[in-house]
Parts: structure tokens; sequence; C-alpha cells
């Protein structure tokens, strides 16, 4: 059965569209499974993810907070989120500004 072009190129777009939905669900797959690995260098962070100088600065400060060369996860969720394209503290982070790392980790278990 011949098939006119416009009906042949939507069953394409549905086509192609279904494809990249299954290679974002394998992708999700494949970097929930190696999420543990990812250790990024500092400079390429920076150059992939800060607009300007207070990003640079709000990325330090969690780097100061974890282990070398890590973010410590369970701080940083806390105190940076994303709006719109820009990083930016969160209140959480201003009323626990100068705190040390153990009176932090207790609060966040609270």
């Amino acid at each position: 059965m011949k098939k006119g072009s416009y009906k042949y190129l939507l069953e394409l777009l549905h086509g192609i569209r279904r494809e990249i939905r299954e290679l974002r669900r394998t992708q999700g797959y494949m970097i929930q499974g190696l999420e543990h690995t990812f250790l990024f260098d500092d400079d390429y962070i920076k150059t992939i993810d800060c607009n300007d100088e207070i990003d640079q600065e709000i990325l330090d400060v969690l780097y100061m907070a974890g282990p070398p060369r890590k973010l410590p996860r369970d701080i940083a969720k806390h105190a940076a989120e994303k709006r719109g394209s820009k990083w930016t503290l969160t209140n959480w982070a201003y009323e626990n500004w100068g705190s040390t790392k153990e009176e932090v980790s207790v609060r966040i278990m609270t």
C-alpha cells in the first residue's frame, strides 16, 4: 500500500521519538548504576556549570565542606538549588553558614 509523503514523515518522526525515549531510559539506568563512580575535576565542573564568580564561590564552599576532591552529597543536596539556568544557595545554606560539618550533619539527621 502506498503512503503519502506527509504520513510517511509523520510515522518516521514518531519512530525517532520512540527511540529517543528508549535511549533516555537506558541512559537513566546506566547513570543510576554508575553514579558512585563519577568523579569530575574541579576545573571541568566550573567550566561546564558556573556562569559567574558567585557560582564558583558556591562550588568552592561545597568542596571545602567535604573530603578532598569530592562534593559532600548530604550537604550539597541541601545547600544549592537550580533556579532557571543558575545555581543559588538555599535558605538552609544561609542558616548553616559558618557551622561545622558535624553540626550540619546532626541538623540533617533530625
